[in-house]
């Protein structure tokens, strides 16, 4: 994930909205969609508490973006793919799209982690892609099929084990309670 990518917008929207008493519902827009690309949940949830009531109830982005963050907090892949397929304005459409693919990235990501093996329907319904589009990642990523002609089942390959050891004991609780709530929904 390009962590910085939004950076320089982000730090102008804060800037923005520091200064100014008014700012506009694009600019809340666009600060809460780069918050949820860059995994910012704890800032895209006060942000949402910040932006005014007036702005929330009369925009049906905002309220969108907001349902797709509840669906990041809860952790829950299958309603955010539904939720995040949504006509994004302009100014948006591209930071949405960024935030589509890197947590389709990363469910497969988890699910190669995680999985001995796993139904091509269940993984269609987990990641939102279509038959050929799943066939293409599953390639990409020396993935094998079986039974293709009844229920097909996908044999992920399990990643080569990182024997760089960088993580602390706090990210890697993290990392375990992450997966841990995955495995749960």
């Amino acid at each position: 994930m390009q962590e910085n990518k939004y950076n320089d917008l982000m730090q102008k929207i804060e800037l923005e909205e520091l200064t100014q008493t008014n700012i506009d519902v694009e600019s809340y827009i666009q600060l809460l969609a780069i918050y949820l690309y860059q995994d910012k949940i704890a800032d895209a949830k006060y942000l949402w508490r910040r932006i005014p009531q007036v702005l929330k109830e009369d925009n049906n982005e905002l309220e969108r973006l907001n349902l797709v963050m509840c669906t990041l907090i809860a952790n829950n892949a299958t309603d955010f793919f539904r939720q995040v397929d949504y006509p994004w304005s302009a100014n948006i459409k591209h930071i949405m799209q960024d935030l589509f693919e890197r947590m389709r990235s990363d469910v497969l990501t988890l699910v190669g982690q995680a999985y001995i093996s796993i139904f091509e329907h269940d993984l269609m319904q987990l990641t939102h892609l279509s038959r050929d589009e799943l066939k293409q990642a599953c390639q990409a990523l020396d993935w094998k099929y079986e039974n293709e002609d009844q229920k097909a089942v996908i044999i992920p390959k399990k990643p080569a084990p990182n024997t760089e050891f960088t993580a602390s004991s706090e990210d890697l609780l993290l990392k375990l309670t992450d997966f841990v709530s995955f495995l749960e929904n």
